[in-house]
């Protein structure tokens, strides 16, 4: 509990540097920053921080740590700026925990604004995914469309390092 009062505290309170920017710009082909430039302020800054993380793990590890950094970067990407914001992910979360059941089933539906927002809240790894295969950055989709699977392949070391980054940030 106390972790999610942490992420909403940041999440409001976001704001990005120019040291962020210029890590984008160097990180990320253009297409790519167009889609990071469309998430939120506060979804671009804890992608920025897990990306932080996530190249500190990686100091430990053998992994290819260019795809590990752009995947971290766009990992939210399917969360769109408007899409969901602050307010609403915070219900998304609270329903989504309380009734795991009866969220999925909604989110399936996607046609109101709380089928809607959970919809995201529970397919923004599959829709990031999309968006990044229209772009060609196919390793990094196969990596964003399984950032939220509980079973990853041991082989996978990026998509685990993003996995524990995201899940510290």
């Amino acid at each position: 509990m106390t972790g999610r009062l942490y992420q909403f505290y940041r999440a409001v309170t976001a704001s990005l540097t120019e040291h962020d920017r210029q890590y984008v710009e160097k990180y990320l082909p253009a297409e790519a920053q167009k889609l990071f430039w469309n998430m939120s302020t506060a979804d671009r800054y804890h992608a920025l921080h897990v990306a932080y993380t996530a190249i500190e793990i990686a100091k430990s590890e053998k992994c290819d740590s260019d795809l590990l950094r752009r995947s971290a970067l766009l990992h939210d990407v399917g969360r769109t700026d408007g899409s969901m914001n602050v307010w609403e992910k915070s219900i998304a979360v609270i329903i989504a925990g309380c009734f795991p059941e009866f969220a999925r089933k909604l989110a399936q539906k996607n046609n109101g604004w709380l089928s809607g927002i959970l919809h995201i809240y529970f397919f923004h790894p599959q829709i990031g995914a999309e968006m990044l295969e229209k772009i060609g950055m196919n390793k990094e989709a196969e990596i964003v469309s399984h950032h939220h699977d509980h079973v990853v392949p041991e082989s996978n070391i990026e998509l685990r390092i993003l996995q524990q980054a995201d899940s510290e940030n």
